[in-house]
């Protein structure tokens, strides 16, 4: 398997991810009739702000992570390299929404943020270096 269809393969996996954390905040506000905020911050909204929480943590960092595998397939970098990224990537945004639902602290919620950095780190230092 190329670096590209790894990268093709992982983006698609995270699209999925992302639509179904999406539809997670979409029901919780259909269940709470909130069209837009987190409706005040009463403990009832709980379950509304975890999930555009884990919406949103997801939005921060998978496509700037996504843009610097993205550069590195580009640069040539080894598709063991990308494919390992990309591994790591999915089961870090997997568990980390699972862990934010779960009462704090949890596991899966810090390992996931952790796992997520982890690959930031990693993949902007090789960036780095294929860009030297």
């Amino acid at each position: 398997m190329t670096s590209e269809h790894i990268l093709l393969a992982t983006g698609g996996v995270l699209g999925i991810i992302m639509l179904v954390l999406s539809a997670m905040v979409t029901r919780q506000r259909y269940l709470l009739r909130v069209s837009l905020g987190d409706g005040g911050g009463t403990p009832v909204h709980e379950p509304l702000r975890v999930a555009m929480r884990a919406q949103a943590n997801f939005a921060e960092y998978v496509p700037l992570i996504l843009l610097l595998l993205g550069g590195l397939t580009l640069a040539g970098a080894d598709s063991r390299l990308i494919l390992g990224l990309s591994v790591v990537l999915v089961i870090a945004r997997i568990a980390h929404p699972i862990g934010m639902y779960r009462p704090a602290p949890n596991p899966l919620r810090a390992g996931g943020i952790i796992l997520t950095w982890c690959v930031l780190l990693v993949a902007s230092f090789a960036a780095i270096l294929y860009a030297l």
